[in-house]
């Protein structure tokens, strides 16, 4: 901050940390300065403190597929707010409470936002194969696997990007080195019974390869979703 004085400063799960960083914020919040150990004043007056927390997140009643939270449930967001301020009021010191500007409780993940988080996280791959001049093609039944693998209701959406590397590109490397696709090659990728299901257009619209590496007949999805 002595450095860059116009920054924002995150405090990840900050309900972990020693209570001698929430003291020192104390003086930060109050004055705007703080003193390091050579005496030199440092600036805040020019910065954004950001402090997240799970608290309160494992008491809430989960109704819905996977662990989301449906929107007319019971589990509505006054409930919720409630709950979590509850738990966020017996961790932190109202001296604390009391100097921060703005509490923000987030609404609990529906499926719909996390697979925008899933095609956030598919841009990477989709870039490594087009160096390859290979174009990929993942429908909406294959995300929803995605989501019903890679979602939990207590670590949140965590495990996708290992589950994306796991059930996607490790998979799809497999494959390249078997020589099953090629440069130029289009890939379609579904799911069935849930399994994913791997198939090249271009060479050989008339196969696919299941997950497991087995040749299979697969129907054309009707509706790809392009990711």
């Amino acid at each position: 901050v002595r450095r860059n004085p116009y920054s924002v400063i995150l405090f990840d799960e900050f309900e972990k940390a020693h209570l001698d960083i929430s003291n020192l914020l104390l003086q930060v919040f109050d004055e705007g300065i703080l003193t390091d150990g050579f005496g030199r004043k440092v600036d805040f007056r020019n910065t954004i403190i950001i402090m997240t927390s799970n608290l309160g997140t494992k008491d809430i009643k989960v109704d819905g597929r996977y662990g989301f939270v449906k929107k007319s449930g019971k589990s509505d967001y006054e409930t919720m707010q409630s709950t979590i301020m509850d738990r966020v009021k017996n961790v932190f010191s109202p001296e604390l409470l009391n100097r921060i500007d703005e509490t923000i409780v987030f609404h609990m993940l529906d499926e719909t936002d996390v697979l925008n988080i899933i095609d956030l996280q598919l841009r990477e791959l989709i870039e490594n194969l087009q160096k390859m001049e290979i174009k990929i093609t993942i429908s909406k039944r294959a995300r929803k696997l995605l989501v019903k693998r890679g979602f939990h209701e207590e670590y949140g959406a965590r495990n996708l990007r290992r589950t994306i590397q796991n059930s996607l590109e490790d998979p799809i490397s497999e494959l390249l080195l078997e020589n099953k696709f090629a440069y130029g090659d289009k890939i379609t990728v579904d799911s069935k019974k849930d399994e994913l299901i791997f198939s090249p257009v271009k060479k050989r619209a008339n196969k696919s390869v299941k997950q497991t590496g087995e040749t299979t007949t697969a129907k054309k999805d009707e509706n790809p979703q392009k990711v």
